[in-house]
C-alpha cells in the first residue's frame, strides 16, 4: 500500500513536436517504482537507442533508497531492473574518506553510460578505473539482461589520487534500423555513422584539490577491442547456453594511445552535455572572453586538411596551421601529445582537425549538432520578487570549412 509520504516515478513518452503521447509507445506511462521521502537523488542518466531506454538513477550513500537502473523496452512498456558490479560497488566507494570529503560540495558522484551500438553500452567504473563493455540479450523467456564482455583499463593514476566522476556522451545514437545505421534526423547528403562517432569523456579527480580532464575516443576504436562484438551472433540474442563469453581485460597500453586524444577539461564547457555531434566537439577556453574551439576527429577531414601542406612540401607527419579566409585558424594535429594533469600522465595522438574562430565571446556554455553551435549566456534576475535563470541563445552556422 502506498504511504503518503511515498513518491511515484514514472517514465511519460511525448512526442517532442506536439507534445501528445507517442504514437509507438503501447502505453505513455510507464510505471518505474515507488520510494520513500526524502528522495535524495544525486542524478538521473537515461539513453535512448532503437528499442530500449535505459536509466540510471543515483541516490545519496546515506539514502534509504537504492540505486536503480533498468533496462526499458519503451515501445512495450516493461521495465527489467538489472544488477551492475558498479552499483554494488558504490558502498565501497562511499566509504573512502576522499569522497566523503567531496560528497559536502560536488554534485554527486554519479556514474553514466553510453551506447556503441544498439544492443552494447560502456559503463565507466569509478573504483577500478576502467571501462566496462556489455551487450543487452534477449533471453527464451522474452527477459533482457546485461553480458560483461570487456573491460578497458585507463591510464593508471598516482597513488593517493581517486576518480570521484566520469560523465560520457556520444551523439546519435544507434537506431533499431539494422545493426547500427545512419542517422535519418538530417536532410544533409551525406551523414556520420553513428558507429563512427566520437565519445566523450569528462573526468574529474582528486589529489590535493578536484581537477578535471577530457578525452575522446571512436565509438568502433571501443568496439573493436569487445572480444564477441555485436554480430557475433544475432543482436540482442545471447551466446548458446553454456557458451557465455569470458570477460576479457585489456590493458591501457594495447588500446588507449593511438585511439584517444586528451585534454586538460575546460570548465565551462564541461558543465553542458552535448558537445558532440558525429564526429566534430566543440568547447571554449577557461576564461572569458574566448573563443570558440572545434575539433573534427574525421579521418577524411583530417586528410583533407593535411593536402594542402603536402602540396606545400610540408611533412604530413607533423602538425601545422594556418588561417583560414574569414579569419579563423586552422590546427591539423597528428603528432603524439602528452598530458601531465594531476595524477594522470597519458600519452596519446588520435588526429584531429582544430577550427579556433577569430572573434571572442562572453559565452557560459556551447553545445553542437550537425549543422549548428549553440552559445548561450546564463543570468540571474529578479522576476515578480523570485529569482530566476534566463537563457539568451546565440546561433553559429557550421560549414564543413567551419
Amino acid at each position: 500500500m502506498r504511504r503518503p509520504s511515498d513518491v511515484t516515478l514514472e517514465i511519460r513518452l511525448l512526442s517532442r513536436s506536439t507534445g501528445q503521447p507517442h504514437p509507438l509507445a503501447e502505453q505513455h506511462i510507464i510505471f518505474i517504482a515507488t520510494r520513500s521521502r526524502p528522495l535524495d537523488i544525486i542524478g538521473v542518466h537515461i539513453e535512448i537507442a532503437g528499442d530500449f531506454l535505459i536509466y540510471l538513477i543515483y541516490f545519496e550513500a546515506v539514502s534509504q533508497n537504492k540505486d536503480m537502473f533498468s533496462l526499458v523496452r519503451w515501445k512495450k512498456g516493461d521495465v527489467h531492473s538489472v544488477s551492475l558490479s558498479v552499483t554494488a560497488r558504490s558502498s565501497t566507494i562511499a566509504q573512502s574518506s576522499v569522497y566523503a570529503q567531496l560528497q559536502s560540495f560536488i554534485w554527486g558522484s554519479q556514474e553514466y553510460f553510453s551506447f556503441l551500438s544498439q544492443d552494447t553500452i560502456v559503463i565507466p567504473e569509478l573504483y577500478h578505473n576502467t571501462l566496462d563493455v556489455s551487450k543487452i540479450v534477449i533471453d527464451s523467456d522474452d527477459t533482457p539482461r546485461l553480458v560483461p564482455l570487456c573491460v578497458l583499463h585507463l591510464p593508471p593514476l598516482t597513488q593517493g589520487a581517486s576518480l570521484y566522476d566520469i560523465h560520457c556522451r556520444a551523439q546519435p545514437n544507434p537506431t533499431s534500423w539494422g545493426p547500427i545505421s545512419i542517422s535519418s534526423s538530417s536532410d544533409r547528403p551525406f551523414c556520420d555513422k553513428t558507429e563512427d562517432a566520437i565519445i566523450i569523456f569528462d573526468i574529474c579527480y582528486s589529489r590535493s584539490g578536484t581537477e578535471s580532464i577530457t578525452f575522446i575516443v571512436h565509438r568502433s576504436a571501443l568496439l573493436a577491442h569487445v572480444p564477441v562484438a555485436p554480430g557475433a551472433y544475432a543482436t540482442f540474442c545471447s551466446a548458446p547456453e553454456g557458451t557465455a563469453p569470458d570477460v576479457v581485460h585489456v590493458p591501457w597500453s594495447a588500446w588507449g594511445p593511438t585511439t584517444t586524444r586528451w585534454f586538460k577539461g575546460e570548465h565551462t564547457s564541461m558543465s553542458w552535455m552535448t558537445r558532440t555531434a558525429g564526429q566534430r566537439a566543440v568547447t571554449m577556453g577557461g576564461s572569458m572572453p574566448s573563443p570558440i574551439l572545434v575539433r573534427d576527429f574525421n579521418p577524411y577531414a583530417v586528410r583533407a586538411a593535411c593536402a594542402p601542406a603536402s602540396a606545400s612540401g610540408k611533412s604530413p607527419q607533423g602538425n601545422w596551421s594556418m588561417q583560414l579566409p574569414n579569419g579563423n585558424r586552422m590546427t591539423v594535429n597528428v603528432m603524439k601529445s602528452v598530458l601531465a594533469a594531476g595524477p594522470i600522465f597519458v600519452r596519446s595522438s588520435l588526429p584531429y582537425v582544430e577550427i579556433v574562430t577569430q572573434n571572442k565571446y562572453h559565452y557560459d556554455g556551447v553545445m553542437i549538432d550537425d549543422q549548428r553551435i549553440l552559445g548561450f549566456n546564463v543570468r540571474f534576475v529578479t522576476l515578480c520578487c523570485q529569482p530566476v535563470y534566463q537563457f539568451v541563445l546565440n546561433f553559429h552556422f557550421l560549414s564543413r570549412a567551419t
